[in-house]
C-alpha cells in the first residue's frame, strides 16, 4: 500500500475528474455512478480493486444468511468473481485494511 495523499491533492482530483466526466459524458453531472465508470474505463480503478472491494462488501451479508457457514459464503464469492476460493479467503483475513479511508488520505 502506498504511502497517503493529502486531502488538497485529492480535492484537486475530484476538480479534474468532474471535469473528465463532463466532457466524456457530454455534458452530464458527474453522478456517483459514471464516475466510477469513468474512472474504470481510464484505468484510473483497477478491475481487480473492484472486485476485492465487492467481495469484502457482500462477505459479511453472505455470512448472516442462517443456513450457510463461512465456507460456503466464500464459495459463492468465488463462483461469482470467477476466483479460487483461495483468493477470496486471502482477500477477506488480509485486505481489509486497504479499504480504511485514514489509510489512504491525510487529513
Amino acid at each position: 500500500m502506498g504511502k497517503p495523499v493529502s486531502i488538497d491533492i485529492v480535492k484537486e482530483f475530484s476538480k479534474v475528474i468532474a471535469e473528465g466526466i463532463a466532457d466524456y459524458f457530454g455534458g452530464a453531472e458527474p453522478t456517483t455512478e459514471l464516475s466510477i465508470e469513468f474512472l474504470s474505463r481510464h484505468g484510473l480503478v483497477r478491475p481487480e480493486d473492484i472486485r476485492d472491494y465487492m467481495i469484502l462488501h457482500e462477505y459479511p451479508k453472505l455470512l448472516a444468511r442462517p443456513d450457510k457457514t463461512s465456507y460456503d459464503a466464500v464459495v459463492d464469492l468465488a463462483q461469482k468473481y470467477d476466483v479460487s476460493e483461495r483468493t477470496v479467503q486471502y482477500k477477506i483475513y488480509n485486505s481489509r485494511t486497504k479499504y480504511i479511508p485514514k489509510n489512504n488520505v491525510k487529513a
